[in-house]
């Protein structure tokens, strides 16, 4: 996916995002959200648009 590409999924689905793409998630429905990730990295980094939020950074621990 190239450019501000959106991608619905349901329930059971999957996206890969590559190493270094913007990238965000959002609940459209009316249940729980619950998102499970494989880090290829030991190093994540968040950063977000909205600047109230604060940067985070996790190491392996």
């Amino acid at each position: 996916m190239d450019g501000e590409a959106r991608v619905t999924l349901t329930a059971g689905q999957l996206v890969v995002v590559p190493a270094g793409r913007k990238h965000g998630f959002a609940n459209s429905g009316t249940t729980v959200l619950r998102i499970q990730s494989t880090l290829a990295e030991p190093v994540f980094e968040a950063a977000y648009d909205d600047k109230r939020e604060t940067p985070r950074r996790w190491l392996p621990g």
